[in-house]
């Protein structure tokens, strides 16, 4: 039996199964009697494959393809080399040559950038994608890092990020409440839980404390975790994955989103975000300015933003 994640829209599930091209299908619909559950559809109705009949006869539908990957440090999360990524390999150079020319294409589902490691998600279905990566609904999925700072920790960092008071720039709306704990404070180990994804959030968040990240490495998003799963390998997400992604998303109460908590003193958390506009506060922060990680940052496309992960829900729907 089929789970409600495969459902699809008609002329959209026509189309990828090779009846009739997008421009094509209504006049293929027309042309051919198509019922679900016995009753006729039209072509912009959702529908659950398994239900549905083509002259009678039962579709051969294949669902759409979920995979995992544990991404390494220095690949990019583009499908195809562009003047930012130079030579640097591709995540889709870790897949094999059938999955790379799949259509619909995979998509991913919150990218990374180039320096960090970890979980990446990618899919054919755009709605899955849409939910993996969207940090605008009410019930966003959290995205769980562990990172190494360049410095020691300042000791207000848990209660800052979760103030839901920081800002990233002057007149950017504050971020979300974010969960900071310190895993290992000699080594600066600590793990991070975001429920959004702005443009290198991460990185600029420990920047607006004149520190830096030197690993970044990502091992959860919602209920998808890497597990055991090898650096460079990949891995299909069973049915029971995909549908918690649905259900979680489905059922508020059972994906908690972080409440603020106010700083006793506003102005400890606009410091930093003034901090950002005036480097060289002390030699930490003139020491980021000059770091070649720093470079790397501020080159980067605006393809790894928001903007990126939208067009990747475009290619998978």
């Amino acid at each position: 039996k089929m789970s409600k994640f495969t459902k699809l829209r008609l002329d959209k599930l026509i189309s990828n199964l090779g009846y009739a091209t997008r421009s094509q299908v209504r006049k293929f619909l027309r042309r051919h009697e198509v019922t679900a559950n016995g009753n006729p559809v039209r072509f912009n109705d959702i529908v659950n494959p398994a239900d549905v009949l083509l002259d009678g006869k039962q579709l051969k539908f294949i669902p759409p393809i979920h995979l995992m990957v544990h991404k390494p440090a220095g690949y990019v999360c583009s499908s195809k080399p562009d003047k930012t990524s130079g030579d640097a390999p591709l995540v889709y150079d870790l897949l094999p040559d059938q999955l790379r020319v799949v259509t619909p294409p995979l998509a991913i589902a919150g990218r990374l950038d180039k320096f960090a490691s970890g979980l990446v998600i990618l899919s054919q279905d755009g709605d899955f994608v849409e939910r993996c990566s969207s940090s605008t609904r009410k019930s966003a999925l959290g995205k769980v890092y562990e990172l190494i700072a360049h410095y020691a920790f300042r000791g207000n960092e848990p209660e800052l990020f979760a103030s839901g008071q920081l800002k990233l720039e002057a007149n950017a709306p504050p971020l979300k409440p974010a969960k900071f704990e310190v895993l290992d404070a000699k080594r600066h180990l600590a793990r991070m839980t975001l429920h959004e994804g702005r443009y290198h959030q991460i990185v600029r968040m420990l920047a607006l404390l004149q520190n830096r990240v030197d690993k970044l490495h990502r091992l959860q998003i919602g209920p998808l975790h890497l597990g055991d799963l090898a650096e460079g390998q990949w891995r299909e997400l069973s049915d029971e994955e995909v549908q918690k992604v649905f259900d979680i998303l489905s059922n508020p109460a059972d994906n908690p989103q972080p409440i603020p908590r106010p700083l006793p003193d506003a102005a400890d958390a606009a410091a930093p975000a003034a901090a950002e506009e005036d480097a060289g506060l002390d030699g930490r922060d003139a020491d980021f300015e000059r770091s070649d990680d720093a470079d790397e940052f501020a080159e980067q496309d605006d393809e790894w933003d928001d903007e990126g992960d939208d067009a990747d829900k475009r290619r998978a729907a």
